[in-house]
């Protein structure tokens, strides 16, 4: 199907599955859960319970940052997320709430990467039962970094002229796609926002018309003769009509609601994905540079005896190694971006669309009946009827 189609072509082509749109959570398949609050001794502190595959076992801040250090020590060459930050003092219930979403992105992005997701240290986080997760993630950190423990046939085929030139263009790919989603983002934020705003505004409303049905506090009353403008029916009418716009008022929560804590939970991942991207590829841009110094340097060394040269010879293939293992990876984290981000993209419009459709729908039927019930009050009388000034 071509880009830039028409809605027809959109709805008689073949749609390519969604690998996130079902299964259990979506694509969330894990899940963080605030426990009930407990009180230490000085400090109240926050536990969760993580949720995978019908595992559910208990954690604490601590236990993410655990995990966080032993993949960034064991997988220095592969994509995770920004860990969500540690708030010491103060933490209130707003950013208690927002650290779980973002804990629940962490994770999930760190089990639906092809190479972390089958390592024993996310397995171990995912599913150990005892309270000892950070001594025994400790003690599974031991072993060497990935590095060490692959065999150079994976990855001898990497050129590093080529990837060398190709991540300089992955940068700039990198730079301009996290600008956009980064609009995206903001966009998105204003229009929570102004949801949000118009709670308000139909509250307000609600009041008031609640106000005008009152025949105590009617704006219809006059104040000479304390007789309500509006009869009794008219005063019941313009109840009817304040229950209405309350309805209004809870779509209109129920809209907010529904694209804070799931539409806009797909562009925070898409986010924190990029993020990791980036990260990724400025580290590797680094750790590839100071590896190609190494290289200049074996290279431009005198030997003056055999040991020397033995010496020479082993850091220039070990550099030389790094470096196309580094780029391997780049290659292999790049195609998990590819992968991961327009399935991600077409929930976050799914979601959209869904709510938004089904938010319209249903106010559109409550202005209707709001339209029938305003039909109840007297007409404005004519000219021949109208009473005398």
């Amino acid at each position: 199907m071509a880009a830039n189609g028409t809605k027809a072509d959109y709805r008689s082509g073949v749609r390519p599955v969604n690998p996130f749109a079902t299964g259990e959570g979506g694509f969330f398949n894990v899940q963080v859960e605030q426990v009930p609050e407990k009180k230490g001794v000085l400090f109240k502190h926050v536990e969760y319970e993580v949720i995978f595959r019908g595992h559910r076992v208990p954690r604490r801040y601590n236990d993410f940052v655990a995990l966080h250090d032993a993949l960034e020590s064991r997988f220095p060459t592969r994509l995770y997320p920004r860990l969500p930050p540690k708030k010491a003092v103060g933490a209130d219930d707003a950013f208690i709430a927002k650290r779980k979403k973002a804990l629940t992105r962490y994770v999930t992005l760190l089990a639906r990467n092809p190479v972390l997701a089958k390592t024993e240290l996310l397995q171990h986080f995912l599913t150990h039962q005892g309270s000892d997760v950070q001594a025994v993630i400790k003690q599974k950190n031991t072993a060497a970094d990935e590095f060490s423990q692959t065999q150079p046939e994976a990855y001898q085929h990497i050129g590093i002229t080529e990837w060398t030139e190709r991540l300089a263009q992955l940068k700039t790919n990198m730079t301009v796609l996290d600008a956009a989603v980064l609009k995206l983002r903001d966009t998105m934020e204003k229009i929570c926002a102004t949801n949000k705003e118009q709670v308000k505004n139909y509250m307000a409303l609600n009041l008031d018309f609640t106000n005008m049905a009152s025949p105590t506090s009617s704006s219809f009353q006059t104040d000479s003769t304390s007789v309500n403008v509006f009869n009794e029916h008219n005063l019941r009418v313009l109840g009817d009509i304040a229950s209405e716009v309350a309805s209004v008022t809870k779509q209109w929560l129920e809209l907010s609601n529904n694209e804070e804590t799931e539409v806009l939970e797909y562009v925070y991942a898409m986010k924190d994905l990029l993020k990791g991207w980036k990260d990724l590829l400025l580290r590797q841009d680094k750790s590839i540079a100071s590896d190609q110094r190494v290289v200049s340097k074996a290279a431009a060394a005198r030997p003056k005896d055999q040991g020397q040269i033995e010496e020479r010879s082993g850091n220039l293939i070990t550099a030389e190694q790094r470096i196309r293992f580094g780029l391997y990876c780049i290659q292999q984290e790049t195609e998990f971006v590819q992968i991961i981000l327009p399935p991600l993209m077409s929930l976050y419009l799914r979601f959209l669309g869904n709510i938004e459709s089904s938010h319209f729908q249903k106010l559109s039927t409550i202005w209707d009946d709001i339209s029938m019930i305003a039909d109840c009050l007297p007409a404005a009388p004519s000219k021949a009827s109208a009473p005398p000034l």
